[in-house]
């Protein structure tokens, strides 16, 4: 007896449930995550810059986030 395993003449495809997604449709989801969590980080410091110096111009405000970023 061998010790050989019998292979099916024709390769199938898999059948998945839902189509496989590549490798950039995971980057692209990242980038979303990213993208959102630096506009909720964005926004807390704006809050923050708010507290802290009082009622100011929104410009001001968004100039002074970004240079504490």
């Amino acid at each position: 007896m061998s010790d050989a395993v019998e292979h099916p003449d024709e390769v199938t495809p898999r059948e998945d449930d839902e189509p496989r997604k590549g490798v950039l449709h995971y980057l692209k989801e990242d980038i979303k995550e990213g993208v959102q969590s630096l506009k909720e980080g964005v926004t807390k410091t704006v809050e923050k810059i708010g507290e802290v110096n009082g009622p100011q111009d929104q410009n001001e405000v968004m100039v002074d986030a970004g240079s504490i970023l």
